[in-house]
């Protein structure tokens, strides 16, 4: 079944639909909505970021271009430009943001030190005096995962040049693109191939609309296709006549 559906709708479809359709209801985004919904918009933006789109009409014209409309591709309607061009400007963009609740701590003001490795000591900045030194390494370790998240972010997305140019339409497609590079690490971290993000990026972009299971795909990406000339004893080679 997997085999008959694009490799960008197998990814679409990881996202938590239900979850993202209770957030679209509780900020009313689809009112006045006629036939391009909230969810064919984030679609779409996705697809932004997948086939590296610089321009709304680039989004149409690259899925005008299969022989189906976006909607077998995991969107709900085909993108026209007046219409992602007027949802980009007037649709509220808190529909696209992850729900974040968490309080940022405050900065740091002290000093601790780490020895690490071989007569290698990294010293640390925090006010707080009750954690031990290997306790702040492992919270900077973890803050240095951050700052890779976001380089990740804007050298494998497009997000240095905007295809809106208001201020709700900027928003839209940063957290578009942050939905997509937590999709892209999710399926990283599920494939058993051991990945780099920018390969799986560079590969999924080469292949978004190829009709193959995604997993077996992600799992093993370099299998060469099946014999199917029949007896693998006999050589490759065709007689024209």
């Amino acid at each position: 079944m997997a085999a008959n559906i694009t490799l960008f709708a197998q990814a679409i479809a990881t996202l938590p639909k239900k979850i993202i359709k209770g957030i679209i209801s509780k900020c009313n985004s689809d009112k006045f909505c006629k036939g391009f919904d909230t969810w064919s918009q984030l679609v779409s933006m996705i697809f932004c970021q997948f086939a590296n789109s610089t321009s709304v009409r680039d989004i149409s014209n690259r899925g005008a271009a299969q022989k189906q409309p976006l909607v077998q591709k995991g969107a709900g309607e085909r993108l026209a430009p007046c219409q992602a061009s007027e949802c980009a400007h007037r649709r509220d963009c808190r529909t696209h943001k992850p729900a974040n609740n968490r309080k940022i701590p405050q900065t740091v003001a002290a000093c601790g030190r780490l020895q690490r490795g071989e007569g290698f000591t990294i010293e640390l900045l925090t006010n707080n005096f009750n954690w031990a030194a290997s306790t702040i390494g492992e919270l900077y370790k973890s803050r240095w995962l951050v700052a890779i998240f976001f380089r990740h972010v804007k050298q494998l997305l497009h997000i240095k040049s905007f295809v809106g140019t208001s201020q709700n339409a900027v928003e839209i497609q940063l957290w578009t693109a942050m939905i997509t590079i937590l999709m892209l690490k999710y399926l990283q971290f599920k494939a058993s191939y051991d990945w780099n993000l920018s390969n799986l990026v560079a590969s999924l972009r080469l292949n978004t609309f190829t009709k193959m299971d995604l997993w077996k795909w992600l799992n093993k990406p370099f299998t060469p296709p099946p014999d199917t000339l029949g007896n693998p004893n006999e050589g490759v080679q065709l007689s024209i006549f």
